[in-house]
């Protein structure tokens, strides 16, 4: 049947017309079927929707930067709480990934703190005391202590450094002692130099100054050239080591903390309290000078006829600039009033006519001089007589009124009304 519509002249004519009437359509079509196929794949394939998803998150997280951005307020809880829980379950983790960088900045911040050449005169360090110890025996050969220093036992020292010696030596299977240079405990500081024949040993309370490993090295080379034969041959007697000591009074005198040091050390506490009395005393000293300063420029707000353009203040240092009525209060006496001296206030004053009524009143009150047993009253824009000034003074001073700046009209009357305004 289809061989015979293929042969078909008008079949085969049909179906050429066909394809040019519907055939673009149904080309969309299948394109559009293969799209939808590709996107239920991608839909449904674990493989397909990761691949799709490692392309469109990177943008996504780009998006991001954005605080306010949602995809930002919806990660950071989750990140914060990952972190957490991966500290909780093992801090080393984190530790060791944050220390190539946290290393670094330790060990710079500890080296600016102890860098040689940076370190305050006022450090609290004394080398209290110096002791030169046979290193055979273990026997003192001399001692000496700071000024003021209590007096330790020189055969305790020299029996420490012996046993750390012996340990040193059983644990480590060393017979040389050689490396151990500075033994610290809490804020006492051992500092030991090493010979053939002696060990040198300063006890330092505090920071260490930078002259004392110098001085120790050249105080121990000192004692080695002159008694090396005394040294190679010592019995117990420390009597031909006597001028030693004034050798270790040397280095002591060497390295004595400077006298703002001294006085650090000493007086640190009182420093420490007069110091926060002073900082107090300028804080309360700073809160009674702005109370005042507002007090003052709040009463400058309220008086009529003087406005306030700027005001600056600072330490020793009070501005103000101000518009003020030829009938307005007089300000100097304003400033005196809140304990300020006249010349400890810049002020800079310029004239304007203010439309306060009650400066509106002084002005027609002094232009137009009401005789006695006459009172004068504002309304507004309009002068309220009370009492009998008489008609020649009325008529004058109807012809003033509106030369008046801020009055239109001057009544008689025979009442004075609580609204109006009065003179005080």
């Amino acid at each position: 049947m289809n061989a015979l519509a293929t042969d078909n002249p008008a079949t085969a004519e049909f179906e050429k017309l066909r394809g040019l009437l519907v055939g673009p359509e149904q080309n969309e079509l299948e394109a559009l079927q293969q799209r939808i196929q590709s996107l239920e794949s991608q839909l449904t394939g674990i493989q397909e929707r990761a691949a799709f998803f490692s392309e469109a998150l990177p943008e996504c997280l780009d998006m991001s930067g954005n605080p306010d951005s949602r995809l930002h307020r919806s990660l950071m809880p989750k990140v914060d709480q990952v972190v957490h829980t991966s500290v909780r379950s093992d801090p080393n983790i984190l530790a060791e990934a944050l220390y190539p960088i946290m290393g670094p900045i330790i060990r710079k911040t500890v080296h600016k703190l102890f860098e040689s050449g940076k370190r305050s005169q006022w450090s609290p360090y004394n080398v209290e005391q110096l002791f030169v110890i046979h290193r055979i025996s273990g026997l003192v050969i001399s001692h000496e202590s700071a000024p003021g220093i209590a007096y330790h036992d020189a055969d305790m020292v020299s029996g420490m450094l012996d046993a750390v010696r012996s340990f040193v030596q059983e644990a480590f299977d060393s017979h040389e002692f050689d490396g151990l240079r500075l033994m610290t405990v809490g804020d006492v500081n051992v500092r030991i130099e090493w010979s053939p024949h002696v060990v040198l040993a300063a006890v330092v309370r505090g920071v260490e100054p930078d002259s004392l490993r110098p001085a120790l090295e050249a105080t121990l080379s000192d004692i080695h050239a002159r008694y090396e034969t005394q040294l190679d041959s010592f019995n117990g007697d420390s009597g031909p080591f006597e001028a030693i000591s004034p050798m270790l009074n040397g280095v002591l005198a060497k390295t004595a903390p400077s006298r703002l040091s001294h006085f650090w050390r000493n007086y640190r506490p009182f420093v420490a309290i007069a110091t926060t009395l002073i900082v107090l005393t300028g804080i309360v000293w700073m809160i009674y000078e702005s109370s005042k300063w507002n007090q003052l420029l709040d009463e400058l707000a309220r008086e009529p006829g003087i406005v306030v353009v700027n005001q600056e203040q600072g330490l020793g240092h009070k501005k103000l600039q101000v518009l003020q009525d030829p009938y307005a209060r007089n300000i100097d006496a304003i400033i005196e009033r809140h304990e300020y001296q006249a010349n400890s206030i810049e002020l800079s004053a310029s004239t304007f006519y203010s439309d306060d009524e009650i400066i509106r009143l002084k002005r027609a009150t002094a232009s137009l001089s009401p005789p006695a047993g006459t009172d004068i009253y504002l309304n507004e824009r309009t002068l309220h007589v009370v009492g009998e000034p008489g008609d020649a003074w009325f008529e004058g001073a109807e012809k003033l009124v509106p030369f008046i700046q801020g009055i239109q009209v001057i009544e008689r009357a025979t009442d004075a009304s609580q609204e109006w305004t009065s003179l005080p």
